[in-house]
Parts: structure tokens; sequence; C-alpha cells
């Protein structure tokens, strides 16, 4: 545990070591579908360019999820228990986070996610935020949680937090696996607050992630240039062109890179070879439905409470009791 005394934030790393992170990394670019398995510390190169994405007009998602939460924290207010533990499961719209803290007035704020720089920055801002909740960074994969700080209250109520673009990187057996955790860490009457992008058919997935301006391309390239900082690995991001595959018998979306060449690198010791036109996996986008997530929900003792949608109906908000 690392406490911060001027900033009064308490931080806790329980996430895997570095080499587990690395022979993650090895595993998938030697598997017959390579994929990248990608350094939980985004460099702040990542974190700058996925906040300028998220200013932007094209990316939906950010502005979709605040003006339906705004629109409907009046009732959240009045439902939810004020004083309560704050479970934030992954650190990705601080806005909405804002507005919910203002709200429901918690007690503590327990933010959990494995990126250990943008977990500390989050945490000290909420500090300056709200300078009276006690606050515990927890660093470890929030679909997994294994360890809570001791500090942290049994006797308040649980409410759990999610939003973001993430839940659809999820195949169905992770996010079950999401669910379940999150009953067991929230009790039998906590409330998971849950955010996800709806389901979309193949053209409008790829006019959001082929975006005019380029910005899900650079995310790649410097997921790229992050690994071979914090993992030792030998990309050459110019070596590879940004592209999307679908594969509609899974309902999925594959963002990644394909090899312009064929190629050979090294990664802490391994050598890793690519053909010219082979595909690197960076990410998997899974098409939910509303009554598909509300299955996995129930099956892990999830009961809905309210479903709300944007106009568009491409983001949906679940509470879920």
């Amino acid at each position: 545990m690392a406490h911060n005394p001027a900033q009064g934030v308490y931080f806790y790393d329980y996430h895997a070591p570095e080499h587990e992170l690395r022979n993650a990394l090895i595993r998938g670019l030697q598997s017959p579908r390579k994929y990248l398995a990608l350094p939980f510390n985004h460099s702040d190169g990542a974190r700058a360019r996925f906040a300028q994405m998220l200013l932007g007009s094209e990316y939906y998602l950010p502005h979709s999820e605040l003006s339906l939460l705004r629109q409907h924290l009046p009732m959240l207010a009045a439902e939810l228990p004020h004083g309560a533990v704050l479970f934030e499961l992954g650190i990705n719209n601080p806005a909405m986070l804002a507005e919910l803290c203002s709200a429901l007035q918690p007690g503590v704020y327990v933010p959990v996610d494995g990126r250990r720089d943008a977990l500390y920055e989050a945490a000290l801002a909420a500090r300056q935020l709200w300078p009276g909740i006690e606050i515990h960074a927890t660093c470890q994969d929030f679909c997994n949680i294994r360890q809570l700080p001791s500090q942290v209250s049994s006797h308040l109520k649980r409410i759990g937090f999610y939003s973001g673009a993430g839940l659809e990187s999820m195949p169905p057996q992770r996010l079950q696996q999401l669910f379940d955790n999150t009953r067991s860490l929230l009790g039998a009457d906590g409330v998971l607050l849950l955010g996800m992008d709806l389901s979309k058919d193949a053209a409008e997935l790829r006019q959001i992630y082929q975006d005019a301006a380029g910005h899900f391309a650079d995310l790649n390239y410097q997921q790229l240039r992050d690994t071979n900082l914090q993992l030792d690995a030998g990309f050459v991001p110019e070596r590879f062109i940004y592209g999307l595959v679908v594969e509609a018998e899974a309902n999925c979306l594959h963002m990644g890179l394909f090899s312009t060449m064929d190629q050979m690198f090294q990664v802490a010791g391994h050598s890793i070879s690519l053909r010219h036109k082979e595909w690197l996996n960076t990410g998997s986008l899974y098409q939910y439905r509303p009554d598909e997530l509300l299955e996995l929900a129930r099956s892990a003792g999830f009961m809905p409470r309210h479903f709300w949608t944007d106009p568009e109906q491409r983001y949906g908000l679940f509470v879920l009791e």
C-alpha cells in the first residue's frame, strides 16, 4: 500500500507483475491467430490520444452517456443510497463520475483499474474535487477483483459504476466473469450502474472505428509504441496499416494492424515473425443486444431496475440490483 498524506489518497497495487504481462504478450504473438496483449499501464502518449479522440465530434459515446446520465440523475439520486462505497470499475469518463459523486455524495470512493498511472491520476483528481471522500485506489483487473483494502468498510451500502466503451471488448465468458465478480463485490443489496455501447450493424461500426480523423488508427500505432517502451518489444509501427475485420458468425468486429511486409523482430528475447498482410488483432468488439446483456446479468443474480437509451438507441444505461 502507498499513501500520499498530502493528498489523502491510499493506493494499493494488487496487479500482476511485469513478467506475467510480458509472458502474456509473447503468448499472443506466438498464437496461430496473433493478438496483442496490451500493457495495462498506458503511456502518457496513449492517454493523450484517447483524450483527444473523446473530444472529437465524430465519436458519440462520451457525449451520449453523459447526456443520458444527466437526464436520469434526479431519479438515481432519489433511489440510490447516499454515503455509500462507490466502486468505479475501470477509469473511463471523469465527467460522468463527477456528476454521479455530486448527486450521491459517497462516503468512500474505490476506483479499480489495472493501469497504475491512470488510476493514481484519477484518484488525485477526485481528491481535489471531493476533499471529504475517503479514497482507496486499487490497481487490479476489475473483472476479477481478488483483494480489497481492509480499510474499505463492509457495513456501508455498495454501488458499482461502469461507463465507457469497454464492455463490448469482452467475449461472453469474460463479461459473465465481470457480472459474477461484481455481484460478490457489491453484496446482495448492492446496486450496479452500468453503461454500454449497444449492438450496431457492420456499416455503422466501420464508420465509427475508421473515423475520418484517424483517432482509432493512431491509438493502435500508439499501442505498439507503448508495448515497445514497457515490455521490451521491437515493433516498427511504420510497417503496419490499421484495418477492421468483421466476423459475422460471432457478431464481432476486430480492430487491428496488417503487416505491410514480411518482417521479424524481437520481444523480450523471443523472435516473432509476421508475413506480408498477416493480421495482428489489437482488440475485438462484441455486439450485445440489451436482452443478451441482461441474460448474463441475471445469471449472476442481478435483476434490472431501470434501462434507458439515447434517442438513437446507440448507448444504454442499466441499473441492476
